[in-house]
């Protein structure tokens, strides 16, 4: 499955309204990286009410991480 993985700080319209819906249009898996989890759960809430989950981690991850995350996937397909 093809990912549009979004840099985002905190919830916004282009984000929320724009970028995730034409994702899902699309049939992509998103991966949202931020450092203002409760900010964006706060807004999704009504998801979890609905019975959608999300996969979250408080764990602070550096770019190196992420390449070696990315590489690995890639590898994988």
């Amino acid at each position: 499955m093809r990912e549009l993985i979004l840099l985002a700080h905190v919830p916004t319209a282009p984000v929320n309204d724009g970028f995730l819906p034409a994702a899902k249009a699309l049939g992509l898996s998103v991966v949202l990286l931020t450092d203002c989890t409760d900010a964006h759960r706060a807004h999704f809430a009504h998801f979890a009410q609905a019975g959608l989950t999300s996969r979250t981690s408080n764990t602070p991850t550096t770019a190196s991480s992420w390449k070696r995350k990315l590489r690995s996937r890639r590898k994988a397909r």
